[in-house]
């Protein structure tokens, strides 16, 4: 059991200035965020069991020309893991793309009704229903649907037969301390910082973006990026399985994310949003898969959770990193233009990264090692050789 507790502070440019497209005066909004992370893996069962709960309490302040407006927010969530007991082999990468299609599909369905409960009765009566309504339908679903193994309702592992399910209880795999170790192990967390530093960037920014633009409705395409990510995360994480070749396609998601921001630097016309929408909302609807395909197929399956969390610790500090610097940048220069391009230049490095993490794998040195766990096939398939 570990426990991970953090914060996080950004501060950018508003659009509450701009009336009758004239900007009155310069505000700005402050976020201060506080989170923490429990996760849980059984010593002995740790391919099979592991819990994670999470909650981030945010406090915003926002100036506008009525005066200054604050506000409050929470969320708890939590998840249970199922899929390394109920699919083998490649079906797991099919699960696994097929389950993230929940992060866009919430934001599609919860967050209009959050946002309905918000504009009634506030951000703490939104906030503390979401969490109500996650306890209700993970609790009910971890007691009265959700079982450990197949077995528990007559039912084997998809893609799973007699002798595949003693094969699949013995998965190798390095441990936490052995992955660190590794130099693979530092290029893919370093790559996937500057992805999602310039992906929590953009997200955080983009409003502000277009608004500095010129372009109306920047609300309104955000919500359309997010509908093409919604829609595309389903068949192409069915077509997973498929995908052995998982550092080409981190290399491809990055490039997409790179010509997208490129794109919309160098026009914000109709045909230049079209094209950044369908690049960045296809290219991102593999984004939340790159993280747990590029560790299970370096790393193995024994000890993800371990090996996943430290990757973690390492990327996920861009989403904070990105949207400080971008407003920084935004402020000392009055334009969105460099701190954007210096995105671009992130999703390019994060290219290079993980191409020469592929080089590592498919090295003698990596491929002994993941021989001594137990996984030489799973090294052989990640480098996509």
């Amino acid at each position: 059991t570990n426990i991970e507790i953090g914060g996080s502070y950004a501060r950018g440019h508003n659009g509450s200035g701009v009336i009758d497209d004239v900007d009155v005066g310069r505000f700005t909004t402050d976020l201060w965020a506080a989170d923490a992370t429990v996760r849980w893996r059984p010593l002995r069962q740790t391919a099979y069991r592991s819990f994670v709960g999470r909650s981030e309490f945010v406090w915003s302040r926002r100036d506008q020309p009525g005066g200054l407006q604050s506000a409050f927010g929470y969320y708890l969530s939590g998840e249970y893991q199922l899929a390394r007991r109920w699919f083998i082999g490649g079906r797991q990468q099919q699960a696994l793309g097929v389950v993230t299609v929940g992060f866009a599909l919430g934001g599609a369905a919860i967050l209009p009704v959050l946002a309905i409960v918000e504009e009634r009765s506030g951000w703490g009566a939104a906030m503390f229903g979401s969490a109500i309504l996650i306890l209700v339908v993970h609790g009910l679903s971890a007691l009265l649907i959700v079982r450990n193994e197949p077995t528990e309702m007559g039912l084997r592992p998809v893609g799973g037969s007699a002798e595949t399910d003693d094969a699949a209880s013995e998965a190798g795999g390095f441990s936490g301390p052995e992955a660190i170790r590794t130099l693979p192990f530092w290029l893919i967390a370093t790559g996937l910082m500057f992805f999602f530093s310039g992906q929590g960037a953009v997200a955080t920014l983009a409003i502000d973006f277009f608004d500095s633009r010129d372009v109306a409705n920047g609300a309104s395409i955000i919500a359309v990026g997010a509908m093409i990510r919604t829609i595309a995360r389903l068949p192409l994480g069915l077509a997973m399985s498929r995908i052995n070749r998982v550092f080409l396609l981190g290399i491809l998601v990055a490039g997409t994310q790179m010509i997208a921001l490129t794109v919309l630097l160098v026009s914000t016309t109709t045909t230049g949003i079209v094209a950044y929408l369908v690049l960045w909302g296809i290219g991102g609807a593999f984004a939340p898969m790159l993280e747990p395909l590029l560790v299970t197929r370096t790393f193995g399956l024994r000890h993800f959770g371990a090996v996943s969390g430290s990757i973690a610790m390492v990327a996920f500090g861009g989403q904070m990193i990105g949207p400080l610097g971008g407003a920084a940048l935004y402020d000392a220069t009055g334009s969105y233009t460099l701190p954007f391009a210096l995105y671009g230049v992130g999703f390019v490095v994060t290219m290079v990264l993980l191409a020469v993490a592929s080089l590592q794998v498919n090295g003698a040195a990596h491929r002994e090692a993941a021989r001594a766990v137990g996984m030489a096939d799973r090294t052989a398939d990640a480098a996509g050789s």
